[in-house]
């Protein structure tokens, strides 16, 4: 959903929060006025001493971003991230996250992720982007590989009918396993289609649409109202369409 991240500029790529690090190590280096970078290193369970885990020895992950800002208008971010998992999961929490399978137990992954996302202030009223995103995971010591991408593309409208609020239209699709040709019965779709797990992608493309428009009511209060339509979830040709409406209310001080 992007109206809990929705802002001016554009929400997070959805890559960005793989293996679900809880801490690690990271820096920000401002290269120029336009240009900068950034790195980061992250644990699931840095703290926890047992086996496979910790700030090293468990899952982890260590991307890096690149940040243009080509003209005051434009911003263009680069961005690749590797990870490890023991349990199959990309660590997002959205879409296709479950990667592959076993009867027994889910499988470790390791995954190469790559990104971008773009913003255009085409004007005071008017913010066009959006991002893509492509991964590329394989079980350690088996053949073949599983691949997801998921897209989303974005219309913000700064100060939409009086100043400080803003609107939104945002259309997307969530990580969707586009192939998957690992060893027959860890292939995830295969699974989820008739229990032999052979290799193939999901049937279906699940579509987000969503908007919402955020009303400042004082400097301390907004609301939102928004309406978010999921068109085949789970990627699913067979689905029913789900409409959800929601109300958030935000208080900063």
């Amino acid at each position: 959903m992007f109206l809990v991240g929705s802002r001016q500029k554009q929400p997070k790529l959805s890559i960005l929060a793989i293996g679900n690090g809880t801490g690690g190590l990271g820096l920000d280096w401002q290269m120029n006025k336009r240009i900068s970078l950034q790195a980061v290193y992250t644990a699931s369970k840095p703290a926890d001493s047992s086996q496979n885990a910790g700030l090293f020895n468990g899952e982890n992950a260590t991307g890096v971003q690149l940040n243009l800002a080509p003209t005051n208008n434009i911003d263009l971010a680069l961005n690749y991230i590797n990870s490890y998992s023991t349990t199959g999961f990309l660590g997002t929490g959205v879409g296709d996250d479950l990667l592959a399978y076993t009867p027994t137990s889910t499988s470790p992954l390791t995954t190469d992720a790559f990104g971008a996302t773009a913003s255009w202030q085409v004007n005071p009223k008017l913010t066009i982007g959006g991002w893509g995103g492509f991964t590329t995971s394989r079980i350690p010591g088996q053949s073949g590989s599983v691949e997801t991408n998921n897209w989303m593309a974005f219309l913000n409208f700064p100060d939409l009918l009086e100043k400080g609020n803003l609107g939104g239209i945002y259309v997307g699709q969530p990580p969707k396993i586009v192939s998957s040709d690992l060893p027959t019965g860890n292939n995830l779709p295969g699974i989820l289609k008739d229990s032999l797990g052979s290799a193939g992608g999901q049937p279906g493309t699940t579509t987000h649409i969503e908007a919402f428009y955020r009303y400042r009511m004082s400097d301390n209060i907004n609301i939102t109202p928004g309406v978010i339509l999921i068109f085949e979830p789970r990627h699913s040709p067979n689905s029913d369409m789900i409409t959800i409406g929601i109300l958030r209310t935000t208080f900063s001080f």
